[in-house]
């Protein structure tokens, strides 16, 4: 292991770096993405990597045990929300209103914020940004959505479907009803095409199967046989999409 090295834990790239001290002891800690070493100078160099090794196997131990947090999400005037479909340019506007609203114009995603709003990224502020772009991105986007969810149900299934929403479900991907209505998450229009496919045939097979039975994951597996590595994608990486 050099200077120059690192260590990737759920899909993120944590550097090492390495410093050298009078010291009489070793010493590591973790900040932001980067696994800090504090060695003692007078190290020979096999015992030099025997820490270094050491530490970094206690740092990949540790992270895999956190709760892998969304990264923050700081709004600016002109900055761009990318989904796979359509990208957005955000466009903040002060009015004389009492409550934020928004609306798409083309690609414009204008949000009207109340004059006395001084700070749009407090947590409150943030918190109803957020859900309000999720909300018109998913209007915005409806009939993509419906479209594909009927060519896919056309495809293989042919099951009769009543309602199709889109809408903020911060621990779903998706779900189904009895009433053979299927509900996606908005974080979909975030995620690469093949994962929203996955989870439109998943929901789909709920229509033949309610449950997660064998037979269910026959069904899917038959239409995405990489299925599999879809569902830990949308595991592992969940937590990225985020309005």
């Amino acid at each position: 292991m050099n200077d120059e090295e690192f260590i990737i834990v759920n899909n993120i790239k944590y550097k090492i770096n390495l410093e050298y001290e009078f010291r009489k002891t070793a010493n590591v800690s973790i900040k932001n993405e980067t696994i800090n070493i504090k060695l003692p100078k007078l190290l020979s160099k096999k015992k030099k990597y025997e820490i270094i090794n050491k530490f970094a196997k206690w740092a990949k131990k540790k992270l895999l045990k956190q709760k892998l947090k969304p990264k923050e999400i700081i709004y600016k005037q002109g900055e761009y929300i990318n989904t796979e479909k359509k990208n957005y340019v955000l466009n903040f506007i002060k009015k004389d209103i009492k409550n934020i609203t928004g609306k798409i114009v083309h690609n414009n995603l204008i949000i009207n914020l109340p004059k006395n709003i001084k700070t749009i990224n407090t947590s409150i502020n943030k918190i109803k940004i957020s859900k309000l772009i999720g909300k018109l991105i998913a209007s915005d986007q409806k009939t993509y959505i419906e479209n594909k969810i009927s060519k896919i149900n056309n495809r293989f299934f042919n099951e009769k479907i009543n309602l199709i929403t889109i809408k903020n479900m911060r621990t779903r991907w998706g779900s189904c009803s009895s009433k053979k209505n299927i509900n996606l998450s908005t974080k979909l229009l975030l995620v690469p095409e093949y994962c929203l496919d996955y989870v439109i045939v998943h929901e789909i097979a709920h229509l033949k199967q309610p449950n997660h039975s064998k037979k269910f994951w026959i069904i899917v597996e038959n239409i995405i046989p990489e299925y599999k590595k879809i569902n830990k994608h949308l595991k592992d990486n969940g937590y990225k999409y985020n309005f």
